[in-house]
């Protein structure tokens, strides 16, 4: 016993010792998101992932507001009094009338006209069931760059082969296809900057450059028809300059060659706030339309690939908006741009739902998400699941809270082709899922004779879930989520 309490009365002198007179023992406070990042790493209780600090880079979306730490936004993002953070959707959505009408927000008004003649035409129509059908057209320049694909494909199985990295950059070198793209860059910064643009600002570069859905809306014997616009499928897979920022590249550039950085997407053509108001309201009473059944179909087929599909929300509810992010890193990686891009062309969120497998510091992840969107945003810090019926899977969310009349944009980018490749081909596969997701963005490495070497690696397979991972296969299944309606973006 006497050894124990000498030895309790030398720590004890050893602590008074050391301890600073006037002061207690407590953990040192820490001030910053980086001094709290440093405690957790140096404690050896959490290790926290690096985030993805490259973000996207685009010239075609304005943010000329500053958030409190002084990074740029979007101004819709800015909230002027804390009293408004509950009642704002994630960005801007279009209406043609008042913000301080009932119909701007998709409600219905008590009467639709001031006449009774007008009021009961209105009243026959509110009971009309309408039909909405799409159908996509390729333009010239995406039609060239596929046979072009196809041509340099059929010089060897070998995507290594000098005889195709030169075929390919023969091609996409050449003055004038980079003076073509030019042209449809140019015409998607026109559209990219409107909500909608009118027919006397459409010119013929947007016919020969830019693809295209034409839609056709019957509601009892009115004919309505419409053009929406996306970016061409082109050959390169990505911003047609970016090569240029890829080592086998740069030799062979000019001085005047146009050049862009990898993560550039200036080229995507996002819908317009205008055309998802035109397909789900009516102009004249902002009431909801009713539909019994939309459909896709390509140019020259009227069934083979058609997608039906029933409103089932009630019709005194407004459409709702969803943004599925599988794969997001930050708000600063590439949700900042999702969400400015989409209300530039005046198309809000309801919500937000973002998934990432890399371990990120709650609190420094959370920082950077505008005060103004908070109350609408979900983030998930696990992995994504491939399986429709985990509780990890984005396509499980998608067929629980969306509705057919509902916009979602979902993108996927996990660089995990495991996970990846089934979500993206059952949205080919499902029709009844297809016509849930109207934007998909998806990153999908190839076999492509410069992305190898500049980022994806050398180790990409042949085939991946029974697609064939070249460009005529890649570029075709793009394209034929297209025709099921969806707007299909190759991401970079």
């Amino acid at each position: 016993m006497g050894v124990y309490w000498l030895l309790v009365l030398f720590s004890w002198l050893q602590l008074g010792r050391l301890q600073p007179e006037g002061e207690s023992w407590a953990v040192e406070e820490v001030h910053t998101e980086d001094d709290r990042r440093n405690l957790a790493s140096t404690a050896g209780c959490v290790k926290w992932g690096n985030t993805f600090d490259v973000p996207l880079t685009s010239k075609h979306v304005a943010r000329p507001c500053k958030l409190p730490d002084g990074r740029a936004i979007c101004c819709s993002a800015v909230t002027p009094s804390s009293g408004e953070y509950f009642s704002k959707p994630i960005g801007n959505n279009y209406s043609p009338f008042s913000p301080h009408s009932r119909r701007y927000r998709g409600e219905e008004d008590g009467a639709s006209s001031s006449s009774s003649t007008s009021s009961s035409a209105a009243d026959r129509n509110a009971d009309e069931t309408c039909t909405l059908h799409k159908v996509y057209v390729s333009s010239p320049q995406e039609l060239r760059d596929l046979a072009m694909a196809d041509h340099i494909s059929s010089l060897s199985s070998d995507h290594t082969d000098p005889a195709r990295f030169k075929a390919l950059m023969d091609y996409v070198l050449h003055p004038e296809t980079l003076q073509n793209s030019t042209k449809w860059l140019n015409r998607v910064s026109l559209h990219m900057g409107l909500d909608a643009v009118s027919r006397d600002l459409l010119t013929s570069d947007d016919f020969e450059y830019l693809s295209r859905f034409e839609v056709t809306r019957t509601c009892g014997g009115r004919v309505e028809r419409w053009i929406e616009w996306i970016e061409p499928i082109t050959i390169h897979a990505r911003h047609p300059f970016s090569f240029g920022a890829c080592r086998p590249v740069r030799p062979l550039l000019q001085a005047d060659t146009p050049r862009t950085g990898r993560s550039n997407v200036d080229y995507v053509l996002l819908q317009s706030g205008k055309a998802l108001f035109d397909q789900s309201y009516s102009s004249a009473t902002g009431r909801r339309l009713r539909y019994g059944t939309t459909s896709a179909t390509t140019p020259s087929s009227s069934s083979s690939s058609a997608t039906s599909t029933t409103t089932r929300r009630q019709r005194n509810q407004p459409v709702r908006h969803y943004m599925l992010d599988a794969g997001t890193s930050t708000f600063d990686s590439s949700l900042f741009w999702f969400t400015c891009a989409f209300a530039q062309r005046k198309v809000g969120f309801d919500r937000v739902y973002a998934w990432e497998m890399t371990l990120l510091e709650p609190r420094d992840y959370w920082r950077r998400v505008p005060m103004a969107w908070k109350h609408n945003w979900h983030f998930y810090n696990v992995p994504i699941s491939a399986n429709s019926s985990d509780p990890d899977s984005p396509i499980r969310y998608l067929q629980a809270m969306a509705q057919p009349e509902d916009f979602v944009a979902f993108k996927l980018d996990i660089d995990s082709p495991d996970y990846e490749m089934p979500i993206a081909l059952s949205l080919l596969a499902d029709e009844s899922l297809a016509g849930l997701v109207d934007e998909f963005f998806f990153e999908l490495h190839f076999r492509c004779e410069v992305m190898t070497s500049c980022g994806w690696g050398k180790r990409v397979p042949a085939t991946s879930h029974g697609l064939v991972l070249d460009r005529p296969h890649v570029l075709r299944f793009f394209i034929e989520l297209r025709k099921k309606g969806v707007r299909a973006h190759i991401w970079p």
